[in-house]
């Protein structure tokens, strides 16, 4: 890590203290005004013992948040100049790359508010081989460039060797995307129009065609994109979205649901704020509240369902049916394929199947080859 990123993990762990704190006070306070209310019969001096011991823990409790707080502001200076000059940043190293991926899809909104820890956000940024795009110097470039849009709390290096080597053995150039999944879908979107649009314009040749390729969430910040435009737009032939829940993601609505139920409990109520803090990102997927899709480039729906249509058996059949009205595990079929009918698109189901097999899967790959063999 280099300094920004020790200074920035230091205040991330200090404010991650303060939370938890702040909720298990929330909760002991609960606690404490129900047994309260149990010894009121003993009057004002009877409970005058626990009056005293409440009141020490709440300044412990306050101790100790504030405590975390002023941890991290010594902590993150000291942390930054210990740094060797010759540090590189955690974004070099493709295992930190996942911690920071998980990091931004937990908390990413909060991440890039805070100039504390913007630091440990993910710049929106195109990538080939593993590196970062130089557009003005690309290697072999081609005419023909395919983007791949990865899903919450992934990174670049998800995706399938497959796909890139499909599209490059198709004479066109394979980017990948890596940005900051817990922020507003909308405000991903509106970066990944702009590298679109300065990606193209810098190409060291003319760009005749795009392709997008969206993983879960990825489809729905290209639809953002799309909905932002700009002269790049016009060059967008077909869209691929693959496990993308276009009508919402059942599981955070599930959650939404239980949250709301547990916050009834006064007990579980300052839990539930605690994981009320989770991304807009991630509130934003659960319910698409993104861009319609837009008319213009042809729109390929790919979804996914863990049932086995060649089941053998009753109950394994029963099983196989279960299963594939859960999709695939995370998005429903009839959600990776809710778009407007008047779109042009085309929808494939593939069975036995999971959310991130999505990812390097061969009848994916047969999708993908057919939109490159387009002409």
């Amino acid at each position: 890590m280099d300094a920004r990123e020790r200074a920035a993990a230091a205040h991330a762990a200090g404010g991650a203290v303060a939370r938890v704190t702040r909720a298990v006070a929330g909760t002991h306070e609960v606690v404490t005004g129900a047994v309260r209310s149990g010894l009121s019969p003993l009057g004002e001096v009877g409970r005058l013992p626990f009056e005293l011991s409440a009141l020490m823990s709440r300044a412990n409790f306050a101790m100790v948040e504030n405590a975390a707080r002023g941890a991290a502001t010594l902590a993150a200076p000291a942390l930054a100049a210990a740094t060797p000059p010759d540090a590189k940043p955690a974004s070099t190293h493709l295992p930190a790359v996942g911690w920071l991926a998980a990091l931004g899809a937990a908390f990413g909104d909060q991440l890039v508010s805070d100039e504390r820890v913007r630091a440990l956000s993910v710049p929106m940024a195109l990538r080939h081989a593993g590196e970062h795009v130089d557009a003005s110097a690309a290697l072999a470039p081609s005419g023909m460039l395919v983007v791949f849009v990865h899903g919450l709390g992934n990174h670049e290096a998800v995706w399938g060797q497959s796909y890139l080597d499909l599209v490059t053995d198709h004479g066109a150039t394979p980017l990948t995307v890596r940005y900051t999944t817990g922020q507003a879908i909308a405000d991903s979107g509106a970066e990944l129009a702009g590298v679109l649009a300065e990606v193209t314009e810098l190409w060291p040749v003319p760009v005749d065609r795009v392709v997008l390729v969206g993983h879960s969430m990825g489809g729905l910040v290209i639809r953002e994109a799309l909905a932002v435009g700009g002269p790049w737009h016009e060059l967008v032939s077909d869209v691929v979205t693959l496990g993308t829940p276009h009508a919402g993601a059942p599981l955070e609505r599930v959650a939404v649901r239980g949250l709301a139920l547990a916050s009834s409990f006064p007990i579980a109520a300052p839990i539930v704020a605690l994981g009320d803090e989770r991304s807009v990102g991630i509130k934003d997927l659960g319910r698409a509240a993104v861009a319609p899709p837009t008319a213009g480039p042809q729109w390929h729906l790919v979804a996914a369902t863990l049932g086995q249509p060649g089941a053998v058996g009753v109950a394994r059949r029963a099983r196989s049916e279960l299963l594939a009205g859960l999709g695939d595990g995370l998005v429903t079929p009839d959600s990776a394929h809710a778009v407007d009918d008047e779109l042009v698109a085309t929808r494939v189901v593939i069975d036995d199947a999971s959310h991130m097999a999505l990812l390097d899967h061969p009848e994916a790959a047969e999708v993908l080859v057919a939109v490159l063999r387009r002409s």
